[in-house]
């Protein structure tokens, strides 16, 4: 690879490539120069190449540092002590996964058809979201990483939001400049949200499957939710639906709601929540307005998306809370992906209630628990958006663009 010739035919890509590695082929002397050949996400053949930052490289050779980088060579490894493997085979693709990578910060080089029949992509890294054929441990798609933090406010929250508030008046009311007040408030926000105890589940929106309801019987509408939520709950992941009311292009933000299956966490058993309880309980806090609402106004459509839901494990748990906890006021990297702008600098925001998340492209790692009472059940290593930020995740169509504008 001549790094001169293709670094100046580069074109970069607006986001990362899924990527099903077909072949390895390794170069002993510079694992720069090691590449996969495979096909991506919709069946086009391609050459990855893997060369990350040089300040990365650099940190990577000192052993103190502990960094470790993402090459070639090491997804192409299949001893028992591989530190990053990903399986390549010839019939590796979206049909028949192995293993699967996430090329991310990439560009590609359409001029190497020329020379290779193909073109080259250039990742700056890459992610391992399957490892090979151990049974489907991955979901890619439309989705958002859900982000619940507890409602109930500590003593030190109480203690803290009032000034936060107080702020933010102050400087509403031109008493205070910005700029006088930002690190108190950077302070605050950072306190209180540490208070804060944070829940993470990655949600597959199956935006394909978008039905229109046409029948507002009350009765109808239950038995076809409590089927729709209840549709993608299996192996320790759930369903659920997303509930929209449309007029025209818009949609209305204060008649969005989620309904969603889970199991019955009181009984402590692991066994599952009667769907019907859930829908109720839709009903009581929103559903039925949505209902009167439509057969009130007929320029107004009722829509229904199923969605598939998935619990973070403990370890992305801690990590997705680290992120939140220790970022600047609204710099978190969860809150800027997957949470409307207006909402990340707000740290007693309820984000579900406001309808305020985001929808990416999104490659989900998912692992297998192994504990007697949870074994065989799927949970959330690890999700990866390599796309930017596409909108509201209520102004999705069938298509999986945000084509409508939430009011």
């Amino acid at each position: 690879m001549n790094d001169k010739s293709i670094s100046e035919k580069l074109k970069p890509l607006h986001g990362g490539v899924v990527f099903y590695p077909r072949e390895y082929v390794l170069d002993n002397h510079d694992f720069l120069k090691s590449y996969a050949d495979g096909v991506t996400e919709g069946g086009k053949e391609v050459r990855v190449y893997i060369v990350p930052e040089e300040t990365l490289i650099k940190r990577a050779q000192d052993t103190t540092s502990g960094t470790t980088i993402p090459t070639i060579d090491s997804f192409s490894e299949t001893h028992r002590n591989a530190h990053n493997p990903c399986l390549a085979d010839p019939n590796n693709s979206k049909e028949t996964p192995t293993g699967i990578l996430l090329i991310e910060q990439a560009s590609v080089d359409e001029a190497s058809i020329a020379q290779i029949g193909k073109p080259t992509i250039i990742g700056k890294w890459a992610s391992v979201i399957q490892i090979g054929d151990e049974g489907k441990l991955s979901e890619i798609g439309k989705g958002y990483l859900e982000v619940t933090m507890s409602p109930k406010p500590t003593g030190l929250m109480l203690e803290l939001m009032p000034k936060f508030r107080q702020l933010n008046e102050q400087v509403a009311q031109g008493m205070r400049n910005p700029l006088d007040v930002i690190e108190e408030k950077r302070m605050l926000y950072s306190r209180i949200m540490g208070e804060r105890k944070k829940f993470f589940v990655a949600v597959i929106i199956k935006h394909q499957e978008l039905m229109q309801v046409t029948d507002y019987n009350i009765q109808n509408f239950r038995n076809l939710l409590a089927q729709l939520i209840t549709r993608y709950t299996s192996e320790g992941m759930y369903g659920g639906a997303m509930i929209r009311v449309r007029s025209g292009n818009e949609v209305l933000r204060r008649f969005c709601y989620t309904c969603n299956h889970s199991y019955d966490y009181r009984k402590g058993d692991g066994s599952l929540a009667d769907p019907f309880e859930k829908v109720d309980e839709f009903l009581k806090y929103g559903g039925r307005q949505l209902l009167n609402h439509c057969q009130r106004n007929n320029t107004c459509v009722l829509e229904v998306i199923p969605t598939q839901r998935i619990n973070c494990a403990r370890n992305g748990n801690d990590r997705y809370s680290k992120d939140i906890n220790n970022s600047p006021m609204g710099e978190s990297k969860i809150l800027k992906t997957y949470v409307e702008k207006n909402l990340r600098e707000a740290p007693d925001v309820n984000i579900e209630r406001e309808k305020g998340f985001v929808f990416c492209n999104v490659a989900l790692r998912l692992s297998l628990l192994r504990k007697a009472g949870s074994k065989g059940n799927k949970v959330l290593s690890a999700i990866h958006a390599f796309s930017r930020p596409l909108g509201n995740i209520y102004t999705i169509d069938h298509t999986g663009k945000p084509l409508y504008k939430i009011v």
